[in-house]
């Protein structure tokens, strides 16, 4: 089974294939062979990016489950908190 396919809401992923080669994302659902991510600067909030598990790699895991809950229960969450958070994250992990 591959990293890949264990992906979980509030998880940060690089795509790996595409226009968005590259980017850190975060993962808000999952639906079957895809998942919803966001960024809060391309894929902001409202308009998350429906994306094949194939095309993303696991950067870290749960690390902003507390956004993506709040996002799935419909509470406002603001896309530069998004933006925010996932430079921290992904800062600490450099680290």
């Amino acid at each position: 089974m591959s990293m890949s396919s264990l992906l979980n809401p509030g998880d940060l992923v690089i795509s790996t294939a595409g226009r968005d080669k590259g980017r850190i994302f975060l993962v808000t659902e999952i639906d079957n062979k895809f998942v919803f991510i966001i960024d809060g600067k391309l894929r902001k909030v409202g308009k998350p990016k429906k994306k094949n598990k194939k095309h993303l790699k696991k950067v870290l895991t749960g690390g902003l489950i507390y956004l993506s809950e709040r996002i799935q229960k419909g509470e406002c969450v603001g896309n530069e908190r998004i933006c925010r958070a996932i430079k921290t994250q992904t800062k600490k992990q450099e680290d």
